[in-house]
């Protein structure tokens, strides 16, 4: 938004899972330079060297259908003007590894391209299907070639789920933005499992940072409705709210006890689940036969995803990390403060604060109702798909399994 004046807009509400949506915080900060530039709002001209369907579809946001391919070739973005790419999101319907591993290269002229990088793909585990967002050191062209070349990518040769592994490209998606961004923020952050590179200062630079005397807080500036009212100072502005919602992940192997999946962090949601679960087969088969059947309580595989908010989140960081999470809450966003460094150490200490909760919060719950209960506990590993320690819950179980 353009400042030097009172603002009094409806801010659009984060996207919202099963109805439940609540607000974080409101923040503003002066928008860099180039930054709101994306494929969304200056269009290029897409071609490829692979013939393939759905090739115009890959710069629009939440296209669905994938251009595939298992030869070699490249796919180019043709803009009018020159344009500056700090950041390049990728998605695929369905994770496919090659689309994180393009040949990104550029060009002033259309002939003669240049090596700009090499994407690395995060190492990934087996319920992702997030995109990911890839920082580039800055770089202004007309053109920009993505190659694909399977060579040098064998099963094996990654970190991935030998089910996963695809020598064959799939890609949705490829978004250039002129935004500088923490380089795989989407596993960073606590969203998906994910182990990625640490952003390096040649991708995000200093100078390409929001200093954190530069956001302003406008939380209290923003009525029930939705409705933010500013006197915002002159100069071009970003406005950014943040929530939380539900992850709405249901548990597959349910059978008739199949439901959303409780929030990790609390231990009343946490005791709910156990009662409507563990608790109503005793109530069904009666204090005698539960007290000579049901011995064993355990915690299989983790098939829910991941979870990175809760309505105790920030007062839980605070007692554990020992400094307020809320004047860094946009680094969740993938907006970079301070430093590529400050940026990266935050969002290591998020991440630190969620296996704690899960190891304190959720199988120290379990246990405590376990054991009132009589029962041992077990349970298998939590990695490779919540964020977490896969080691440390297992202070908290009776029967540790693989």
């Amino acid at each position: 938004v353009t400042g030097g004046r009172k603002l009094s807009l409806t801010l659009p509400q984060p996207p919202t899972t099963q109805g439940y949506y609540r607000d974080i915080a409101v923040y503003a900060y002066p928008t860099p330079v180039g930054s709101d530039a994306t494929t969304t709002t200056t269009k290029p001209l897409i071609t490829s060297s692979i013939p393939g369907e759905n090739l115009s579809l890959l710069a629009t946001v939440g296209n669905r259908k994938n251009f595939k391919t298992s030869e070699p070739g490249w796919i180019q973005y043709a803009f009018a003007r020159p344009f500056t790419c700090r950041s390049i999101r990728i998605r695929s319907s369905g994770y496919n590894y090659q689309a994180n591993r393009l040949l990104v290269e550029a060009s002033d002229d259309g002939r003669t391209f240049r090596p700009v990088a090499r994407l690395h793909p995060p190492r990934s585990g087996w319920q992702d299907s997030s995109a990911v967002t890839h920082a580039l050191p800055a770089t202004t062209a007309r053109f920009f070639r993505f190659a694909y070349d399977p060579a040098g990518s064998e099963p094996g040769a990654e970190d991935l789920d030998a089910a996963k592994w695809k020598q064959s490209l799939k890609v949705s998606e490829i978004q250039l933005s002129g935004a500088a961004r923490i380089h795989q923020f989407e596993g960073k952050n606590g969203d998906v499992w994910r182990v990625s590179e640490r952003t390096t200062t040649a991708q995000l630079p200093a100078a390409q940072c929001v200093p954190l005397s530069k956001i302003i807080n406008l939380t209290d500036k923003l009525d029930a409705s939705g409705r933010l009212t500013w006197a915002a100072p002159p100069g071009r502005w970003t406005i950014l709210r943040m929530g939380h919602t539900s992850t709405g992940q249901v548990n597959t192997t349910g059978g008739g006890g199949r439901g959303l999946e409780c929030d990790k962090f609390n231990p009343t949601a946490i005791t709910l689940q156990f009662d409507k679960w563990f608790g109503e087969a005793g109530r069904q088969g009666g204090p005698e036969l539960a007290a000579r059947v049901l011995k064993v309580f355990h915690v299989d595989s983790w098939e829910c995803g991941s979870q990175n908010w809760s309505a105790n989140f920030a007062a839980e960081f605070q007692q554990r990390r020992g400094y307020d999470l809320l004047p860094y809450l946009p680094v969740l966003s993938g907006v970079p403060l301070q430093s590529a460094d400050q940026s990266e150490r935050v969002l290591f200490d998020v991440r630190q604060t969620i296996a704690e909760l899960i190891n304190d919060k959720f199988y120290a719950t379990l246990r405590d109702l376990a054991h009132a209960k009589g029962c041992t506990f077990s349970a298998e590993s939590v990695a490779p798909t919540m964020v977490s320690d896969g080691l440390l819950h297992y202070q908290n179980v009776d029967v540790p399994m693989g």
